[in-house]
């Protein structure tokens, strides 16, 4: 009698288990749209298209940082295009009042409309800010600059003053004179653009130089006066605003006298263009400054470019600033080489005199040279602040009249926008100071023709200032333009291709999944009959 086996085959069992896995494995696919839901489905995949997905939730984040940093900038343009409307209205009440038709009356009236606009000058440069950041007052400049007057040279030569002018000499005409050795006393400049040559054959003394006109352009070229304890007024003397002093050669001043006078004094406002070596120092244990004011006088800004500098006082003012009791508002020195800035007295090397002095800001850019710190003084010999040179350790007492600020732009200050997927993926973007300081229009009036005429002339450098600003500003914002549609781009072709990774092909998904599905449901009707015959078997042997 054959053997007769009750038992299902082991086979088919493995068979339906294989069917239904495949099957619910499609049916998941076909469900998810995907072929690979984790790391199991391909382990090597799964890591690429997870990459991939790290680097477009990035690249979503990043056109988001662009379109951010796109707003911040189109924010600061809209409040440099207030400052240059404001601007427009400062040239043309300039040039309306330069008019001899009218009065002082009417001077008076535009003056006002012309403080109005730089009072919202001001007012733009401290309100316009994004997310609580002030973009318009210099937090983010990349460069200590500010509207500088064009300087016209003078071109015809006018002759030379020698002894026989000896005592007082008045230039009137603009044009380029040559100071002889032998001339000695007052030589007082009532025109605007003048240069001034020294005597080759030695250097000049007891001459005192007065500029009796705003706005002037005066030139030297080699020319060292030294004067002694009998020459108690200023050396060069400057008055009101607008004021530029270009120097070449080998320059200076040295003053011996005991007064309360500066050896240069910068009146109001004076920007010094240094092209070869300056020495300007006060000997005289005065109180007047060596370069910046007689002592009690203000005055609003210095500014020095280029050259090498040698500053000294031995007095009670400063070797650079304020005179005793005096002050000046801002003292800028750029790309100086500093051979010597030096105080033996209670005064400052760049700052304030002794008593009650004061400077409010002091900036240092690109400067180098042999002086390894810078003494800031005040109040006979108490540290009113003590700064080190280009970055070095500050102390501040704030009970002394003094409030400094050091720097150094070779340590820059970016806005930095990130645009990109990198830590490195930054723009940095810069913007410039657009207050009235910085724009050199804070000392500009209407109120006579003289004075309409120097804000013209300021003006126009002050809107190229600001309209280049304009420029580079929307600059970035092109370039922040081109980087979110790159990134768009960028995300679309990873997408696609993690697409081809990761997602399913659902037509052969559905394919597949129909196939098993059928083989799933034969296996289980061949399970069944297994089941039916062992069940037959079962009633013959009742």
């Amino acid at each position: 009698m054959p053997k007769i086996s009750y038992a299902i085959s082991p086979a088919l069992l493995n068979q339906v288990g294989f069917n239904k896995k495949k099957r619910d494995k499609f049916m998941k696919n076909v469900a998810s749209g995907m072929k690979i839901q984790d790391a199991s489905d391909d382990a090597s995949g799964y890591q690429i298209s997870e990459r991939m997905r790290v680097q477009l939730r990035s690249l979503e984040q990043a056109t988001r940082n662009t379109q951010n940093g796109s707003s911040l900038l189109k924010v600061a343009s809209g409040g440099i295009q207030t400052v240059v409307e404001n601007l427009k209205t400062m040239k043309e009440l300039a040039l309306r009042s330069s008019n001899g038709i009218y009065t002082d009356s009417d001077r008076l009236a535009m003056e006002k409309e012309f403080q109005s606009c730089q009072d919202s000058i001001d007012t733009t440069a401290e309100t316009t800010t994004f997310n609580s950041k002030v973009l318009l007052d210099g937090t983010y400049r990349n460069q200590d600059l500010r509207a500088v007057d064009a300087v016209v040279a003078p071109k015809i030569i006018k002759g030379s003053i020698g002894a026989a002018n000896a005592g007082k000499y008045t230039i009137s005409q603009d044009g380029i004179y040559e100071v002889d050795a032998g001339f000695t006393g007052t030589l007082k400049i009532d025109a605007v653009n003048v240069q001034l040559k020294g005597s080759t054959s030695s250097n000049l003394a007891n001459i005192n130089i007065e500029c009796e006109k705003e706005g002037v352009n005066l030139s030297l070229s080699n020319v060292f006066i030294t004067n002694d304890s009998s020459y108690k007024n200023n050396i060069l003397k400057f008055t009101g605003i607008g004021n530029s002093l270009t120097t070449s050669g080998t320059c200076g001043f040295q003053y011996n006298a005991l007064s309360n006078n500066a050896s240069l004094n910068i009146g109001q406002e004076l920007e010094i263009t240094n092209h070869g070596s300056l020495t300007v120092k006060n000997l005289g244990l005065g109180f007047g400054a060596a370069i910046g004011t007689n002592s009690n006088q203000t005055a609003k800004r210095l500014t020095i470019v280029g050259g090498t500098l040698n500053a000294g006082s031995y007095s009670s003012g400063a070797a650079i600033g304020a005179g005793s009791g005096g002050g000046v508002d801002t003292i800028n020195l750029l790309n100086v080489k500093i051979d010597e800035v030096a105080t033996n007295g209670a005064s400052a090397a760049i700052g304030c005199g002794v008593g009650p002095s004061k400077v409010s800001n002091i900036t240092l850019s690109g400067c180098s040279g042999k002086v390894d710190t810078l003494t800031f003084k005040g109040d006979f010999g108490q540290n009113e602040a003590g700064t080190g040179f280009l970055g070095r350790t500050s102390v501040f007492d704030s009970s002394v009249l003094f409030n400094s600020k050091m720097m150094d732009t070779t340590i820059l200050n970016p806005l930095k926008l990130q645009t990109g997927v990198r830590a490195d993926a930054q723009m940095s973007t810069y913007m410039n100071q657009l207050d009235c300081d910085s724009l050199g229009v804070d000392v500009l009036s209407v109120t006579t023709d003289q004075k309409a005429k120097i804000a013209m002339k300021r003006l126009d450098s002050s809107l190229d200032y600001a309209l280049h600003e304009s420029t580079r500003i929307g600059a970035y914002i092109d370039r922040l333009d081109y980087t979110e549609a790159n990134n768009t781009t960028e995300y679309e072709n990873v997408t696609n291709s993690e697409s081809t990774i990761r997602d399913a092909d659902m037509a052969k998904e559905m394919v597949s999944y129909t196939k098993y599905q059928v083989l799933s449901q034969a296996s289980q009707t061949m399970l069944a009959q297994a089941n039916q015959q062992r069940s037959s078997i079962l009633t013959l042997l009742q």
